[in-house]
């Protein structure tokens, strides 16, 4: 359900910024008779194009026109005045400042007019719809949006050009976290999930569940469960464990890696470790967290010793 109003509220809001950038054309001369269009130069008729059509507007933000004939969307180049695509889309509005989203028959499609024209159509997707919902940070002006083709997913970035940036072939993705350092995904493939991040880095498909611990675009961690237990697994090792699933419990305490510590359980002992990741040691009986004034502390009591570490915040 929430995936449908995130793809309501977007096809929503590029049809409204497409009609908003429906302008008068002060450098053309359009004129309709008997259900023919011409389009012509303000003071040389001679220098003209004529095609048969309902309307045609021009879109701000590319330079190109868009014609309507009987309910079908066609591309006119208002500088040579050629028809670069005759109408035969039944959807056509600006994706983003380099590509158009289009539609042809059932199935959504991206062009980009200024590398290729119209001549090449990519994805050929059923919908899509944004990965971060309307309102999350989006890291470095990135956006990715959710590719769905015949009940398979995918992701498309706006930085990646005319590739997919995570192939349609996986059964559910879903958004972990979206932050001013990254944004952080999960995929499922039957019953296993993994999970990567906008660097292109991922771990192995292989888990029972997985989660976001913290982390930056390019360095995040993820806690992973299998068989009942808990692992650490970092995107920059390319899916290797920092700690493998033997865990009873696997948190993280700070804000960010390198300012924060991994609290570890194993039976009735607990450890708590830095970002050099040393062995596990059963050292502590018991772990806790206070924040208070700025400050995270992580109390260990072993015995009848109790240490304190502080973390600002």
């Amino acid at each position: 359900m929430k995936n449908l109003l995130y793809i309501i509220a977007f096809f929503c809001f590029v049809h409204i910024q497409a009609q908003e950038q429906i302008i008068p054309d002060p450098d053309l001369k359009v004129t309709k008779k008997n259900g023919m269009i011409t389009v012509s130069l303000p003071d040389d008729n001679s220098y003209s194009i004529t095609f048969p059509g309902d309307t045609v507007y021009r879109l701000e933000i590319f330079n190109f026109m868009v014609v309507v004939n009987k309910g079908k969307m066609g591309i006119i180049d208002p500088w040579d005045l050629y028809m670069v695509v005759k109408p035969v889309y039944s959807y056509v509005a600006p994706f983003d400042e380099a590509s158009v989203l289009v539609r042809r028959g059932k199935k959504y499609s991206i062009v980009f007019p200024f590398e290729d024209g119209f001549d090449k159509e990519y994805f050929k997707i059923d919908t899509l719809y944004p990965l971060t919902p309307p309102g999350e940070l989006v890291y470095n002006d990135m956006h990715m949006y959710i590719l769905v083709n015949k009940g398979k997913y995918g992701i498309y970035n706006t930085w990646s050009g005319t590739e997919e940036f995570l192939p349609v072939k996986y059964d559910e993705i879903r958004l972990i976290a979206s932050h001013d350092d990254g944004i952080v995904y999960k995929m499922r493939k039957g019953k296993k999930w993994g999970a990567g991040d906008c660097e292109t880095y991922e771990t192995k498909i292989i888990y029972d569940d997985i989660d976001w611990l913290t982390g930056s675009c390019a360095n995040n961690y993820f806690r992973v469960k299998k068989d009942g237990r808990f692992g650490l697994v970092a995107t920059y090792s390319y899916g290797e464990y920092v700690y493998p699933p033997e865990f009873d419990m696997v948190s993280f305490a700070g804000e960010y890696i390198g300012n924060g510590y991994f609290i570890l359980k194993m039976g009735d002992k607990y450890d708590v470790a830095d970002d050099t990741f040393p062995p596990f040691q059963p050292r502590y009986d018991n772990v806790w967290l206070m924040e208070t004034d700025g400050l995270t502390r992580i109390s260990m009591q072993a015995g009848d010793e109790i240490s304190t570490i502080e973390i600002e915040y």
